[in-house]
């Protein structure tokens, strides 16, 4: 019997400490700047969603945010509730497909990340594009991953290039946000609670 109280304290304690990663993508593809409890707010430059890709504009094959007229283009994502984040992933693109006049004027050649710590601090890193954009689904968006970008209160995008870096896209934006930790004060009420209940428990039998 004993052991059953154990077993039960024990799995109380296991199910306080566990984080809980919950998972989410950001697609676009509702054309909103407020999608899976985050808000997409611009920096520089203004916002045109959808499946945008022409003879000008780079396209991933469904719709994306193309952040136009910056300089350079910039944006900021933030949980609408305030809750830290992790940043996994995501795909970008020049904003202008190469083979154009617009490219060298407009084009982005990278795309530079920032992840802004809630204990302070920041992390950064620089992202270049291939420059292979040519409104082809398949060439046209590269994924890159984010290391290091855990425990953020908010986070950028920023294009940067030889010209303004006037315009770049981004789709599929990966993220995590973990639950909270139950702190040790926490967990030591939490045990003796149980203890107490199995202590009555004994007393009555």
């Amino acid at each position: 019997m004993k052991s059953k109280i154990l077993q039960t304290v024990f799995a109380g304690l296991m199910l306080s400490v566990c984080n809980l990663a919950n998972a989410g993508l950001i697609t676009f593809d509702a054309g909103s700047p407020i999608e899976e409890g985050f808000t997409i707010s611009s920096l520089s430059g203004s916002f045109l969603f959808g499946e945008l890709g022409n003879s000008n504009i780079p396209t991933s094959g469904t719709p994306s945010l193309l952040v136009n007229r910056g300089t350079p283009a910039s944006i900021n994502m933030q949980s609408t509730t305030g809750e830290l984040f992790n940043l996994l992933s995501f795909f970008g693109s020049e904003g202008r497909n190469i083979n154009t006049s617009f490219f060298p004027r407009f084009g982005a050649e990278g795309i530079e990340v920032t992840g802004y710590f809630a204990t302070g601090g920041s992390i950064q890193s620089r992202f270049d594009l291939d420059l292979i954009a040519e409104f082809n689904p398949l060439l046209d968006f590269q994924k890159f991953d984010l290391i290091g970008f855990n425990d953020l209160s908010r986070a950028t995008f920023t294009a940067y290039g030889a010209t303004s870096a006037y315009s770049f896209g981004i789709d599929n934006i990966e993220f995590s946000q973990t639950a909270q930790v139950a702190g040790p004060s926490t967990l030591v009420i939490f045990a003796l609670g149980i203890m107490g209940l199995a202590a009555r428990r004994f007393k009555k039998r």
